[in-house]
């Protein structure tokens, strides 16, 4: 099993997920059978939310017009040096294209201002804070405003951590 996965269901089954406002919650504790059924909904829902707004980088590649193995490297040193993030589903590693400038495909600034406010915070719960609405942005997710009112995304990542930090 990846470390990726192993983390996602640690996640899961820990208790904290997103609902559907933007901020993390914690389940009380449910056991076995109906535990499980939630864990695998849970799941399900996260899946298809993430497949619907990040993708493999030989499809980010096409939509960019380059070489699959180039862009690849591309995102993976991007990556590294922590300007954009993945997460793996099924054994796949998929990217948020929305964290792309679509006139360039090179991470927009704001992600990695982003990921360094949520550093130590999974991937997973960093895509589903881009992909949510989010109440301190007017009910709109931070994915939609990455081109156009950066300074609000770093500013909503920032009350994030404070609510999760301060209670």
């Amino acid at each position: 099993m990846s470390s990726e996965r192993l983390e996602y269901e640690n996640t899961i089954r820990s208790g904290w997920h997103f609902p559907s406002r933007h901020e993390f919650v914690r389940c009380p504790r449910l056991h076995g059978a109906k535990m499980s059924l939630i864990r695998d909904k849970l799941e399900a829902r996260m899946n298809r939310v993430v497949r619907k707004n990040m993708r493999e980088p030989v499809k980010i590649a096409a939509l960019a017009g380059a070489d699959p193995s180039v862009f690849g490297q591309n995102l993976q040193q991007w990556k590294a040096e922590r300007k954009i993030f993945s997460v793996w589903i099924d054994g796949v590693e998929l990217f948020p294209v929305f964290a792309l400038d679509l006139k360039d495909y090179r991470p927009y600034e704001v992600v990695s201002e982003v990921l360094h406010i949520f550093q130590g915070v999974s991937d997973w719960a960093i895509a589903s804070w881009f992909i949510a609405v989010n109440s301190i942005l007017d009910d709109i997710a931070p994915k939609d405003l990455l081109a156009t009112d950066p300074d609000q995304v770093v500013a909503a990542a920032q009350d994030e951590i404070a609510e999760i930090t301060h209670g």
